[in-house]
């Protein structure tokens, strides 16, 4: 079989296999359509170019195979220039004046198939491309150099770190396609005899590298939804255009929910999405999610990515007409990548939109010192909390619980009556071994339900910042899985800001 019948097969699997996982993984998005119609544009092309191929003695059907390609070039470089308009923001406008590009493209295609005036079929030259064919392919290559302008331009001028990476691929593609029209349109004009390898595989390659700079960090297009009118009583009111932070998790939530039915509303949490959806009735507002244990969510981000992923996904949803964001975890996110890191992050987003209105939701008016321009405190309860430090074990003790302790097995068994699974620190996991490894084992066990009871013993003698990351990643398993969190009640705990910023409700 001829070389470049294999590539261009080749070519319809890999685009096949493209559109397939993006749809799997971002169901029906922008991104999902603009490769689904680029990889229509490079199926047309490839198969025809196949035709052409296999077909060569015929005239008529080679031309045929002409306009198809021809065709087929004009799809794939649309998708191409409506790739770069959704990335990296709306900063040139591109997509103002795609309508007019394709009114303008499908006029070119009718022409080119049914008039002669492009490309006309001779019964022995084949395609004879006569006065017009100029200005069709003036077009295309314009579209074309457009598109490969573009993610230069952008890398240039890219605000946050994300953009410029991801540029970076684009970038590659752009010059490919320039270095290609430098190649089949300059080089034989003086030197005649040179052959260029066909753009029916320099198109694809572009579009790859195009597509894997969106999708390759995690890039996400965030569509803001209004949700349903829910008016609470006596909240606070906030600033618009500024950070809050308000000193009171739950009434952050509520006083956000409130707002999002008026004003589109975007969640950054270090909780699981699904306890956020119920607790405060959030349906469609994007929520991404700062977590090493993603469970399948589509909008997981690992939280020192905050600078990449978390930035981009900010700023896309801020210029897709995004009011107000919320974000927890304040106090986490300080803990372990500092507090410059999150101020960073802060004037990132407010270098994208500088009127976006910010709400940190916290535990402790401490960390908020020179990062919220208005700071609130306010009491509020949570509703169905999921997180609770007991004193008693009597709250617990007939649940189906996987028990982490410093004690003897046979102690605990005693106490409780259900047939609880027990994690010995002492026997099994020193305790800088268990924080860094004991994760495992829990995800691995079948239980709902987690009892630390030696929570003393591991504030005594773990790093706290390794603490804090021990009960974020278990929160993360066990309420994913629609189960509780039960720490054992202690003083040192609720001293520390950030291990007292999961306790959801103390019973004592």
């Amino acid at each position: 079989m001829d070389g470049g019948v294999i590539a261009d097969i080749a070519t319809i699997l890999i685009f096949s296999f493209l559109c397939s996982y993006l749809y799997y993984k971002l169901g029906n998005s922008v991104l999902s359509y603009v490769v689904l119609l680029f990889s229509s544009g490079v199926a047309i092309l490839a198969i025809s170019d196949i035709i052409s191929l296999l077909y060569q003695n015929l005239p008529s059907v080679e031309c045929i195979a002409g306009k198809f390609t021809a065709m087929g070039s004009l799809i794939a470089i649309l998708g191409l220039l409506h790739l770069v308009s959704i990335f990296p923001r709306k900063s040139t406008r591109i997509h103002t004046i795609l309508p007019s590009i394709y009114f303008i493209s499908a006029i070119q295609i009718i022409y080119l198939f049914f008039t002669p005036h492009f490309l006309s079929c001779d019964p022995i030259m084949g395609g004879v491309r006569n006065h017009l064919w100029s200005i069709y392919a003036l077009w295309a290559y314009s579209l074309l150099i457009f598109a490969s302008l573009i993610p230069i331009y952008h890398m240039f001028t890219s605000i946050t770190k994300i953009e410029k990476i991801a540029t970076f691929y684009m970038v590659i593609g752009s010059l490919l396609v320039i270095g290609y029209l430098g190649l089949a349109q300059i080089v034989p004009m003086y030197y005649p005899e040179f052959e260029v390898f066909s753009a029916v595989h320099i198109l694809p390659l572009m579009g790859v590298l195009f597509t894997v700079g969106i999708i390759k960090y995690g890039i996400y297009v965030m569509v803001p939804y209004k949700e349903v009118s829910k008016k609470s009583e006596n909240l606070p009111e906030i600033r618009y255009g500024e950070i809050n932070g308000i000193a009171n998790i739950d009434a952050a939530y509520k006083i956000f929910r409130q707002e999002i039915s008026e004003h589109l509303g975007m969640v950054i949490t270090i909780r699981p999405p699904t306890i956020i959806k119920e607790r405060y009735s959030i349906e469609r507002t994007p929520i991404i999610w700062l977590t090493y244990f993603s469970n399948g969510y589509d909008l997981a981000i690992v939280p020192d990515r905050l600078h990449f992923e978390a930035t981009y996904s900010i700023a896309n949803f801020l210029d897709n007409g995004g009011e107000i964001v919320i974000m927890d975890g304040v106090e986490y996110i300080i803990k372990n990548y500092g507090r410059r890191f999150f101020a960073e992050f802060l004037e990132e987003i407010k270098t994208v939109k500088n009127d976006a209105t910010i709400i940190l939701a916290v535990n402790s008016l401490d960390c908020l010192e020179g990062l919220a321009d208005n700071v609130i405190y306010t009491e509020g309860a949570i509703e169905a909390p999921r997180v609770i430090m007991v004193n008693n074990i009597k709250y617990i003790k007939k649940r189906d619980l996987l028990i982490i302790t410093s004690k003897s097995r046979k102690h605990l068994e005693f106490e409780f009556e259900e047939n609880p699974e027990i994690i010995s620190i002492s026997n099994e996991f020193n305790i800088d071994r268990f924080l860094f490894e004991g994760i495992g084992k829990i995800e691995d066990s079948p239980k709902k339900n987690v009892y630390i009871e030696c929570m003393d013993y591991i504030m005594s003698m773990g790093e706290e910042k390794d603490v804090m990351n021990f009960i974020k990643d278990i929160i993360d398993i066990i309420l994913f899985r629609n189960g509780y969190v039960f720490l054992r009640y202690t003083p040192r705990a609720l001293e520390s800001p950030a291990i007292k910023q999961f306790v959801e409700e103390i019973k004592l």
